[in-house]
């Protein structure tokens, strides 16, 4: 099977994660998806982020090959977005080029804003800080130790 296991795990999760945020561009895309899927699933690092701190041409070398050399149930879930390689032909390759995904913009006095590439517009703007109230909630459920009713906020969320 090509791929070793982290690889094959790790990439099919970041690229369906940039998968993702092309299907919820409106929502907000790439900073929506990683708010979602970064600390509510135990990340410290989630997982576009993950994608650009890699380099969106490493990214996109490893998903190719998966996808060339398999053809499973998971195969589509290896299909770089088209976005993605709009970036990688701009050079625009990640934290190592300085923007990709995302970028740091440092002020005059030195301080840093995290910028994040809007799909829809093909401009970087800035990021925003998604807050989901049926997290908090079940944030709150856990640190009592009920988890029954934190599960219940998740599946009954309709947000």
């Amino acid at each position: 099977m090509p791929a070793f296991l982290g690889n094959r795990i790790g990439f099919y999760v970041m690229n369906e994660a940039l998968q993702y945020a092309e299907r919820y561009a409106d929502n907000g895309g790439i900073d929506y998806v990683d708010a979602l899927l970064g600390p509510f699933t135990g990340r410290t690092m989630p997982p576009i982020t993950t994608a650009d701190f890699a380099g969106l041409d490493v990214h996109k070398a490893i998903v190719d090959n998966i996808y060339e050399n398999t053809n499973d149930y998971v195969h589509e879930k290896f299909v770089l977005p088209d976005y993605v390689q709009k970036l990688i032909d701009q050079k625009k390759l990640g934290r190592k080029s300085g923007e990709g995904l995302y970028k740091f913009i440092k002020n005059g006095s030195g301080d840093k804003r995290m910028m994040v590439y809007d799909i829809k517009l093909g401009i970087y703007r800035d990021e925003i800080k998604y807050t989901f109230p049926f997290a908090l909630q079940m944030k709150q459920y856990l640190r009592d130790g009920d988890y029954d009713d934190a599960i219940r906020v998740l599946i009954n969320n309709k947000s």
